[in-house]
């Protein structure tokens, strides 16, 4: 009797570990399928967000030389797509103004997919250039035409190859 005893002891003492284990495993596959969802769904959230949210369509212009300020929303969405955004602030009684804006005219339309050039008239007697992108912003007075195309080199996310000299 004592052998069936101690048989059925290890039987009975083997299903209990393999019940146990059992749990333990439908405890960890509960939690990682809830981990999943969670995943998942977290996703497919940011998803519909995403495509539902109303966008306030900030739209470039078609030109790239104007003569107003583009809204602070167009200038990001401007330096996002890779735009250099060049500010000639200029008055009307500036008798060299004429001359830069003749230049930054000619430089924006060699480089039209790159350059949105925007041509301000204040209340001054000087000029002044302001010129933006993704990789910095450099604001010029009373500059040279050299010193205006270096700073395009810098600036520009794909420089002209006369850059070289500059490097």
């Amino acid at each position: 009797m004592s052998f069936s005893r101690t048989t059925n002891k290890i039987y009975k003492n083997k299903f209990l570990k393999l019940k146990g284990m059992k749990l333990k495993i439908a405890r960890s596959a509960i939690i990682s399928g809830f981990l999943i969802f969670l995943m998942l769904g977290s996703s497919i959230t940011y998803f519909l967000l995403q495509a539902f949210r109303p966008t306030g369509l900030v739209a470039l212009p078609k030109e790239n030389i104007i003569d107003y300020e583009l809204t602070p929303e167009q200038e990001n969405l401007a330096i996002q797509k890779g735009k250099t955004l060049v500010k000639f602030f200029y008055g009307n009684e500036c008798s060299e103004c004429t001359d830069k804006k003749s230049y930054l005219e000619d430089f924006a339309r060699r480089f039209k997919d790159q350059i949105i050039l925007q041509e301000i008239i204040e209340n001054r007697s000087s000029y002044k250039i302001s010129i933006s992108s993704f990789f910095g912003r450099r604001v010029l007075r009373n500059c040279t035409e050299d010193e205006i195309f270096k700073a395009f080199c810098d600036l520009m996310f794909s420089p002209p190859a006369e850059c070289i000299k500059f490097a």
